[in-house]
């Protein structure tokens, strides 16, 4: 999916980018502000979390991730920033967890991090 997207966003496509864009992101963002709204009302996280612009975030968080492990260009620069740990699952799992939890208020047992 990763990869189909890195084809249909370049210059070379934009005839049909526009079109596809708004067909799959209208799903992929009403997705996401959803769940947001509905943690938001669980108490899940911060009720001043902004669910459209966080459902933004959330995506380009999640699709530079998929960028890094599907396209050499990304792979190499995860490597440059993260050094040996690039590719390590738990700490990676960790790390994005973390992120995501505090990005939205949400309290978490790494507070002391």
């Amino acid at each position: 999916m990763c990869r189909y997207i890195c084809n249909i966003s370049t210059a070379s496509y934009t005839d049909v980018s526009s079109t596809l864009a708004v067909e799959i992101e209208s799903v992929v963002s009403e997705k996401f502000k959803s769940m947001i709204i509905q943690a938001k009302e669980r108490g899940e996280i911060s009720p001043n979390v902004d669910a459209p612009f966080a459902a933004f975030w959330l995506d380009g968080f999640i699709t530079k991730l998929l960028l890094s492990y599907s396209t050499v260009y990304y792979r190499e620069e995860m490597k440059i920033y993260l050094g040996d740990r690039a590719f390590q699952d738990d700490y990676l799992i960790d790390r994005i967890i973390t992120a995501v939890r505090r990005s939205l208020g949400t309290p978490h047992r790494w507070e002391e991090e």
